[in-house]
């Protein structure tokens, strides 16, 4: 797939064919967090009501330049970070890294209205520039670590905790509410 839009439009109709009607909750983390957004619209065309939709240390690229060029340097190394080697060879990370690049820099979504929850990292900016396309609410959890620590332990019992409160179960603690 060659734009988030066509990896979108595949995943929505993947979920469409096992789930017909009713309501839907999407989670993505990342890159996947982009994802579930277009997914969300895709979803909502053919009927579905979202009922949650979460992003995990998700962010949208800015429109100012030189905003992009640091966001994406600091992403692409967090990226290499990780220890893919022993699953793949470097050739085919330099692939992915390229294709995500590619990806995520010629995707703009489109305004959307849609109650989001972004569980983050304490970054760039405070609502990951989701407040540029998002026309409804965005609850805002923050997590004092590293995008690539967030599904590690500790962390991951705090994303949870907070994943809970946002699903509606009872849980106490201070967020940002950012609208």
């Amino acid at each position: 797939f060659n734009s988030v839009k066509e990896l979108a439009e595949y995943y929505a109709k993947e979920i469409h064919s096992y789930h017909k009607k009713g309501e839907i909750e999407l989670l993505g983390y990342s890159f996947g967090g982009i994802l579930a957004v277009e997914i969300s619209e895709y979803l909502k065309k053919l009927g579905h009501k979202i009922s949650f939709l979460g992003l995990i240390d998700s962010m949208i690229l800015p429109s100012d330049e030189l905003k992009v060029k640091q966001m994406l340097a600091v992403a692409m190394s967090s990226f290499s970070d990780h220890d893919l080697s022993s699953n793949f060879s470097t050739q085919k990370i330099n692939e992915i890294e390229q294709l995500r690049l590619h990806q995520i820099t010629n995707y703009f979504p489109k305004k959307f209205e849609q109650k989001l929850n972004l569980f983050k990292i304490d970054n760039f900016s405070s609502a990951n520039n989701w407040d540029a396309y998002c026309t409804s609410s965005i609850e805002i959890y923050t997590i004092d670590c590293k995008h690539e620590e967030i599904l590690l332990t500790p962390y991951v019992k705090t994303l949870a905790s907070y994943i809970d409160v946002a699903l509606g179960f009872n849980h106490s603690f201070q967020r940002e509410k950012y609208a």
